[in-house]
């Protein structure tokens, strides 16, 4: 009897440990702030702010005000794109429904890059399915229109 009760505590404690990612996520306020700061600054020779200027053709920059329904505050809003850029932070770390985590092809699950791991092994593993690299997914010349999706695919195939 003792066997039994010791066997069923460590399966009940060893199983949902698979679908538990190896991992710490940032919060959605880090993220926000995080990118927020990112898209304010140089770096490694890039500037947001120039690119939207030079580039775009944004008269101000990363502070060029855009008005959108913001899906974060629910409301119609304007604001600077730096802060935008911050609001798509929080986007990205939200799940798009359970129904979408089952069958493998909700967008977060393409959000996640260990630098430990060669880049086609890189992405979240969780049995049975393994997703690329946020890193390679945005290079994905085969993800959905506006990068909405893709499918959950073996090790295999990533490469």
């Amino acid at each position: 009897m003792k066997n039994k009760r010791l066997f069923l505590l460590v399966f009940l404690i060893s199983v949902p440990m698979l679908w538990i990612p190896k991992g710490f996520s940032l919060e959605k306020v880090t993220h926000e702030y995080l990118n927020q700061t990112i898209a304010q600054r140089t770096i490694n020779e890039f500037s947001l702010d120039s690119y939207l200027k030079n580039t775009l053709g944004f008269t101000l920059g990363a502070q060029e005000p855009l008005s959108a329904y913001s899906e974060v505050k629910k409301i119609e809003l304007q604001q600077v794109i730096w802060r935008w850029v911050g609001e798509g932070g929080i986007k990205e770390d939200e799940p798009e429904g359970i129904p979408r985590q089952i069958v493998g092809r909700a967008r977060n699950q393409n959000h996640f890059h260990n630098p430990l791991e060669p880049w086609d092994q890189a992405g979240l593993h969780v049995f049975p399915y393994a997703w690329q690299s946020s890193i390679v997914w945005t290079q994905n010349a085969n993800q959905s229109p506006g990068g909405q999706e893709t499918k959950g695919v073996s090790k295999r195939s990533q490469a």
